[in-house]
């Protein structure tokens, strides 16, 4: 069973997109892996001051590595190539 952080989402989450997800990673991967929903982080912008975020889910596994994930309700999907579909066209993950 996966590692899930908290164990028990918390009520207060409105995202409909969020409870599906968590329920998914908890059903979905094994024992190997790690989720944390809701975490907080402090990080510099650009001129070095500080900023704080917040992203959705942080997912690790010893072997493959670590992903952060923001939860947004929308169709679409996003490639290995750094492609991103949404609804209308395709968008790049990687802005050049």
């Amino acid at each position: 069973m996966t590692q899930m952080y908290p164990f028990v989402l918390n009520s207060n989450s409105k995202s409909s997109a969020e409870w599906r997800l968590y329920d998914a990673f908890a059903r979905e991967l094994n024992d190997d892996w790690l989720v944390f929903h809701h975490v907080k982080w402090i990080g510099k912008d650009d001129p070095g001051r500080p900023r704080d975020g917040e992203a959705d889910f942080v997912v690790a596994h010893p072997h493959l590595g670590v992903l952060v994930i923001k939860v947004k309700r929308r169709s679409g999907h996003a490639g290995c190539d750094g492609s991103l579909f949404q609804g209308r066209g395709t968008h790049s993950l990687y802005p050049r």
